[in-house]
Order: structure tokens, then C-alpha cells, then sequence
């Protein structure tokens, strides 16, 4: 419950956001709470400034949530990775708060480097497999499909799901009452 209260706080403002962790492409929803000294609500209006992570900027305004009494809420969507800085203020007060979202982005593949064979060797060597390249392509097809047919089909049996099986217990644990039964032991 507190976790959100902490996130960002300024000059009588306080400000969520979720998700947390953003990754680009998500759409990010912002809440701000504005305060007076007093602990009451102020302005009617909030905006923002954000300054994306390439250093372009761009102007947010805030809609006052109904009976919310200072609070105030939009959303933008993220669409590159790194830090986003936000400016919130008050342009008829004068509260304010600075807040940052890191936005999280996806690590892809380098073209023309996407995987490195001397790692893809070794593991292929320690775990009994085999790599190659192109060129070994055709005889590496041939080996997995020989692989495939070699391959023993086990069948496995149910002791459990069997009713002999059942049965047999349920005969020794029969026995073994009467015999308890018989010696007096009950």
C-alpha cells in the first residue's frame, strides 16, 4: 500500500504509475495527487513535460478524476527504451515534481551476428551432440533422422491403474485382519 506513495513526491504532489516497469510499446498510466500545505486539494489543472530518452520533448495534460479530490490522470504511450524524464507542474500553482520511468527494451539479435559458434561448439561437445555449419547441413539432417528411427518406443506399465493389482492388496490386508482377528489381537 505505501509502495505507491513512495514512487515520486514533490513540491505537494505525489505521482504513480503502472506499470512499474515498462517495456516500449506499453501505454503507461499516470496518477498524480495534488496537496496544499494545508492537506487540501488546489489547482484545477496539471500538466506535464516529458522529455523521451532522444531527447525530443512533448506536453501531457492531466484530467481531474471526478470526486477525486486532487487527483489527477492520463496515460502516454512509450515507444523507445531508456530513461523518460517528467517535469509535473501546476500552471495556476505551485506545486511541482520531476520523475523519471526507465523503459525497458527489447535486447535483439545483431544482423550478420546472431549467434556465436564457438559457444554453440562447446556446448554441442559437452552434451554429446554435434554443430556444424552450412555445408554440414544435409549430413546433420540425416543424423537426426537416423536418431529418430533408432529410437526405442518404451511402454510403460500402470501397476496402479491395474485391478489385479488392487485386488492383491486388498486380499493381503483382508488376510491380515482375519489373521489378526483369529489370534485375539483385535
Amino acid at each position: 500500500m505505501a509502495h505507491k506513495r513512495k514512487m515520486a513526491q514533490g513540491q505537494g504532489m505525489r505521482l504513480t504509475f503502472s506499470p512499474e516497469n515498462p517495456k516500449v510499446g506499453d501505454e503507461v498510466f499516470l496518477q498524480a495527487t495534488m496537496l496544499d500545505l494545508s492537506g487540501g486539494t488546489t489547482a484545477p489543472d496539471l500538466r506535464a513535460r516529458i522529455k523521451a530518452p532522444d531527447g525530443s520533448t512533448s506536453d501531457l495534460e492531466f484530467t481531474a478524476v471526478e470526486g477525486g479530490w486532487g487527483v489527477f490522470k492520463t496515460k502516454m504511450t512509450v515507444t523507445q527504451g531508456g530513461p523518460y524524464s517528467l517535469n509535473l507542474y501546476s500552471p495556476s500553482g505551485s506545486q511541482k515534481l520531476d520523475a523519471e520511468i526507465t523503459v525497458d527494451k527489447p535486447t535483439l539479435e545483431k544482423l550478420g551476428q546472431p549467434a556465436n559458434a564457438k559457444v554453440l561448439r562447446e556446448i554441442s561437445q559437452r552434451t554429446g551432440g554435434q554443430s556444424g555449419g552450412i555445408a554440414d547441413l544435409q549430413r546433420l539432417i540425416s543424423e537426426i533422422s537416423v536418431v529418430a528411427e533408432n529410437e526405442e518406443i518404451t511402454r510403460r506399465f500402470r501397476l496402479w491403474s491395474n485391478p489385479w493389482w488392487g485386488g492383491s492388496v486388498l486380499l493381503l490386508l483382508a488376510v491380515y485382519w482375519v489373521s489378526r482377528k483369529i489370534l485375539g489381537l483385535i
